[in-house]
């Protein structure tokens, strides 16, 4: 799973996991209702909407458990069923949302495919969308070494990344990857709120997000 990744001292789970966090006690201290369908390469978690500060530590420890869930191991053999369960959880949260509702779609963006578009458009019918991209500087633009060692928790490579072909097919290949999830953004008028792994999460949601989370209705982390 992508979100097993971090260049820096966090990995975009754990930046996921704090966002989520940040927006759950936003929420919760406004009085709305805050439910939530968590997923990971395995399996996907509904929990239903509800108030109050101990139902929100009960979501949150799920989205923990979740996050320990994602082992080396498991990073490494289902690395390319990113899709099937990202639009697993789509499938299930259009079936749990109620209408008129905020909500607020967390994760790296990988796994978005023609099918994922299909279930945006349907979240977007009867509810307020809000995305919010987790991505990792390395991703977008790999340093330049003559020795540069990748690994994906099993086995590793070792390659020079200094080479312009190189760098140039990279960034393709990246924004070849995000381009079906950017423009489904666009065209159902989702935000999509950019937040790095370096900067602190509150403060990026306080600059992007933070007027935005309170909505009739409750809200989907």
């Amino acid at each position: 799973m992508t979100m097993f990744f971090g260049s820096s001292n966090k990995m975009k789970s754990v930046i996921a996991a704090e966002l989520a966090a940040l927006i759950a006690w936003q929420i919760s201290d406004s009085g709305d209702r805050i439910g939530a369908v968590i997923y990971n390469d395995q399996q996907t978690k509904v929990i239903p909407a509800k108030r109050g500060k101990q139902h929100v530590v009960n979501l949150l420890s799920e989205v923990l458990k979740k996050n320990h869930e994602l082992s080396l191991d498991n990073s490494a053999q289902l690395q390319n069923d990113d899709s099937d369960s990202y639009n697993k959880m789509l499938a299930t949260l259009n079936k749990v949302s109620s209408h008129n509702g905020l909500i607020i779609l967390i994760g790296d963006g990988h796994g978005f495919d023609d099918k994922s578009t299909d279930f945006i458009k349907q979240l977007r019918q009867h509810n307020e969308v809000i995305a919010c991209h987790i991505f990792d500087p390395l991703e977008l633009k790999l340093p330049k070494m003559s020795q540069m060692i990748v690994s994906d928790g099993v086995q590793q490579i070792q390659f020079s990344s200094e080479k312009k072909n190189f760098q140039k097919n990279y960034e393709a290949e990246i924004a070849r990857q995000l381009e079906s999830y950017v423009k489904a953004a666009k065209k159902y008028r989702i935000p999509l709120i950019e937040i790095d792994t370096i900067s602190p999460v509150e403060q990026q949601l306080r600059k992007a997000l933070g007027h935005k989370t309170g909505s009739k209705g409750g809200a989907k982390i």
